[in-house]
């Protein structure tokens, strides 16, 4: 069959307005709508052009209202109760036939073909290496001028009307194929290739660099590369790459170790192991005024990386040297730079030459921190651009004489002047560094439009005597990308134990955007929260009284992402009368090569009574963003990164003081005591620790999303979710939609397709894990192209095939084996009454269900029906717009789109 078959659906049918619904108690169910008296025996011819006529065989045609081919809008005759004849329209697209009455719709078993323009119904072979040949069959191919892979144009070796043999060009870098007809009009098609990724490594230079540093690899088949981590953390990748060269940059946090390239079905590692050259930082210097020659002790970490020390140019002499403490002579004025190996260069302020004696007061230290004071310079400090910052100097003498005026100044990246500001602090200079109390530095916040990569903070002290004769500092504090978290918060409508429908409470707006401000690496004007309309359980048991129906709960909650909002993270709010005692408070997918691709999540609601209800929300989505458990409380799924040194023991948060972003103060304990634990671990805890923080930024700047290729005009895709428990693939059932974006993910899973017409796709995927379960089950969601009729599955992971079986009604022994479509088309009668939408449709032949509304924003009503009948309510669903029904028998799916009636 035709790939067009697979475009928009979209008919033109008038309205009502639906009546808004619900309430805390079952909804008395009224009937099912009464089955409709229209049916299709078969049509004739199967292919016709435009303007063209198609006779349809049935019974109660006399009740159609109106008619499409494909989602286009046809004209019709009714010839009689048993006979219509339908018009081709000119945009008429190879698909069903629709009839729509007044109580319900159905669609012919087959497609009708719509000759014209090319319609290419075969693309062999899908799975290929670039630079070989593939097949393209169809019809109406001679008026095609170009074809275009992954966005780059390839040789056309022959062309027919039929059939066409081009080569994928070397540069493909995705796999959508776009063919371009004779008036330049590009169509993309729904099936896309897969590159056959044999990547070989030959090396890369250098083989030591400091974090920022670029490496470029060399080798084959890099094009297909998706990732390369070093030290367990993934690198960025530069344009620009060829087949045979690729530059990536050292990111924060890599260690030494061979590299880690994924892409291919298994990863590749590097035959030498690269060395992270130590990262020059600062947390002190002093002093940085004096007569000439004096001494100045810098420490900090990486110091051993030094290989030469100037000031305004001039090279100064070192006086000894180790990993964490450099000193030397300070000849001139001017600014101090350290220079190391990899070309690190850091500044560490400038220092001045003075007529008389030592200044009695230097700035030993600054800090620049968002939730952690931590030194300019340290491993862990990162600040987030846009978020207000609180800045600590700790200006210090020997006398603890009565504290000077403090003052700094914050430039840009090209040297402008942000803006000045006034530090607070003693009232007399304290005699050494103490971070853990504001009260023995001088402090400011910084706004957070001053906070932007590149940013340089200068600490002055007044000059005026006998104080000191003007000590100063300067830092230049690491500024990482832009970070972005939006959180759709789902109430979920489930029974409770009397068998009464409740709704979860949802919390304040306002609250969840502040408590996620305060403990996620992210500025607030890049928080976004929203609250969807309540969702009812689709599947049986509609309760949370077992870990297995919390599981299949967050399962219908991943389905509700994929189809509404796949960049956003979905949080279900689970009603506490609904869970019936189970231990479990929470519930969110971890993803296992640290992509987004299942990012959802659910938790107890905000019923009163809940005090910890926020807490259960950050902890979820921090699985969502690559986070294991801190080692505290009987956890399951430890983060096996977690830091050994005692400063982090049973999951303290680290040597650092913590920052509250709300009140720019340092937070006081006062509920855990001094070693507070890191919310990943079962302790109660309230923030991330420093390593968690720091891990879960990096995670956000990446954002690695499961790469996606936009598409220029709509087409049906599946969604194909699972799990896989003790090497067996559980199924749900496949659904239909529309959709502008193509999935083009990687992984070591690969999921296979087989199609009626014999084309097979193929496509690689990755897994996510239930952290907060204690069993071994890995989750899968993907979605792609629907590019005929589905006859079977396979799931592989390397090259064996797993065993599979779907979860969902038996309709059919053979139907689990992956046999062939229903030979009868879908149909579904619907009917709306008191903010209900009753249902019913062939579920012999189709058991499963999804129900969606199109309107402004696309709703999902119901993902996974079952049982022939269903009642749904319209609670907070808008008036018009389209019921969008997606039948499935399993391995395959139809869709069904609806105007609302009037």
């Amino acid at each position: 069959m035709s790939l067009h078959y697979l475009r928009v659906f979209l008919l033109l049918i008038p309205f009502i307005a639906a009546c808004g619904g619900g309430g805390g108690s079952t909804p008395s169910t009224p009937p099912p709508p009464a089955p409709s008296a229209v049916t299709i025996a078969g049509f004739s011819p199967d292919a016709a052009g435009a303007g063209g006529l198609v006779t349809l065989t049935g019974s109660g045609f006399r009740d159609v209202t109106s008619v499409s081919i494909g989602g286009v809008a046809a004209n019709f005759i009714v010839l009689g109760d048993t006979q219509l004849a339908v018009i081709v329209p000119a945009a008429a697209i190879d698909g069903a036939i629709q009839l729509n009455s007044r109580s319900g719709a159905v669609q012919t078993a087959s497609s009708l073909k719509v000759s014209g323009e090319a319609a290419i119904e075969g693309i062999a072979p899908t799975f290929v290496k670039r630079g070989s040949d593939v097949t393209l069959s169809g019809t109406g191919m001679e008026g095609i001028s170009a074809v275009r892979v992954g966005g780059v144009a390839a040789s056309i070796i022959s062309q027919s009307p039929t059939r066409m043999v081009l080569t994928v060009p070397a540069q493909a870098l995705g796999g959508v194929i776009e063919i371009i007809n004779a008036s330049g009009k590009a169509i993309p098609l729904a099936q896309t290739l897969s590159f056959d990724a044999t990547i070989v490594l030959d090396g890369f230079e250098p083989t030591e660099a400091p974090v920022g540093a670029s490496i470029t690899l060399h080798g084959s088949g890099l094009l297909d590369v998706s990732s390369v981590r070093i030290g367990n953390v993934a690198a960025d990748l530069a344009p620009g790459r060829t087949d045979t060269t690729l530059v990536l940059t050292v990111p924060p946090g890599a260690g030494s170790g061979p590299l880690t390239v994924l892409g291919a079905a298994s990863p590749l590692l590097s035959a030498i192991a690269f060395r992270v050259i130590p990262t020059i930082t600062i947390s002190t210097a002093a002093p940085l005024a004096g007569i000439r020659d004096t001494l100045v002790s810098i420490k900090g970490s990486g110091l051993d990386a030094v290989s030469s020390i100037t000031i305004g140019g001039e090279a100064m002499k070192i006086i000894s040297q180790s990993p964490t403490a450099i000193a030397f002579l300070a000849g001139q004025s001017g600014e101090v730079v350290l220079n190391g190996a990899g070309a690190q260069r850091v500044v560490v302020g400038s220092f001045a030459v003075t007529a008389g004696a030592v200044p009695t007061v230097t700035v030993a230290r600054i800090d620049v921190g968002q939730n952690f004071s931590q030194p300019v310079g340290s491993p862990l400090q990162q600040l987030v651009p846009g978020k207000a910052a609180l800045l600590r100097a700790y200006v210090l003498n020997a006398n603890a004489l009565p504290s000077p005026a403090v003052t700094a100044s914050v430039l840009d990246r090209t040297g402008a002047l942000l803006g000045s500001i006034k530090l607070q602090g003693p009232s007399r200079l304290p005699t050494d560094v103490d971070a853990k109390s504001l009260g023995t530095s001088f402090n400011a916040t910084l706004p957070a439009a001053w906070v932007q990569a590149g940013m340089a903070v200068t600490v002055n002290v007044s000059s005026e005597q006998p104080y000191n004769s003007g000590a100063s500092n300067t830092v230049r504090p690491a500024v990482g990308a832009i970070t972005e978290l939006k959180v759709m918060l789902v109430p979920l409508i489930a029974l409770n134990q009397r068998g009464q429908l409740v709704t979860g409470v949802v919390p304040s707006v306002e609250a969840v955007k502040a408590r996620l401000a305060r403990t996620y690496p992210v500025a607030p004007e890049h928080i976004q929260v929203a609250v969807r309309t309540p969702y009812l359980m689709s599947q049986s048991g509609r309760s949370f009284a077992s870990a297995d129906l919390w599981d299949r709960g967050l399962g219908e909650v991943e389905a509700l992402r994929s189809l509404e909002k796949p960049d956003w993270n979905y949080f279900g709010l689970v009603p506490r009368e609904s869970t019936n005692g189970t231990n479990l408070a929470g519930l969110g997918y971890m993803p296992v090569l640290n992509d987004e691709t299942q990012q959802s999540a659910i938790g107890y609601d905000d019923s009163p009574g809940r005090t910890n209800s926020l807490d259960v929300m950050v902890h979820e989505i921090g699985h969502n963003k690559s986070r294991g458990h801190a080692p505290c409380g009987a956890v399951s799924f430890l983060d096996l990164s977690w830091p050994t040194d005692t400063s982090h023991l049973n999951a303290a948060l680290g040597p650092s003081p913590l920052i509250d972003p709300a009140t720019q103060s340092l937070v006081t304990y006062v509920t855990h005591g001094a070693d507070d634990t890191d919310i990943m671990g079962y302790c109660q805890g309230l923030w991330f620790s420093d390593h968690n923080y720091a891990a879960i930024q990096r995670f956000l700047e990446q954002r690695p999303v499961a790469a996606m290729q936009a598409r220029s005009v709509p087409f049906e895709q599946i969604l194909v979710r699972g799990r896989i428990a003790d090497g067996v693939v559980t199924l749900a059932p496949i659904s239909v939609s529309l959709a502008t974006q193509a999935y083009a993910g990687t992984g070591d899973w690969t999921l296979r397709l087989y199609m009626a017409d014999g084309q097979v796709t193929t496509q690689r995927f990755s897994v996510a894990t239930l952290p907060d379960l204690t069993t071994d089950t890995a989750y899968f969601s993907l979605t792609l192209p629907r590019t005929g009729e589905i006859v079977k599955l396979e799931v592989l992971h390397g090259d064996r095939i797993l065993p599979l079986k779907l979860d969902m009604p038996p309709v059919a022994a053979a139907r689990d084996t992956g046999d062939a479509i229903p030979a009868e088309g879908p149909r579904i009668d619907w009917t709306e009454h008191d903010g209900q939408l009753d249902l019913r449709w062939n579920a012999d032949r189709y058991p499963a269900v999804q129900v969606l509304h199109l309107g402004a924003i696309k709703t999902v009503l119901a993902t996974q029906l079952s049982g022939g009948t269903a009642t749904l309510p319209l609670t907070g669903i808008p008036a018009g717009g389209e019921f969008v029904f997606s039948l499935s028998n399993g391995f395959d799916a139809r869709r069904i789109v609806v105007a609302r009636k009037q």
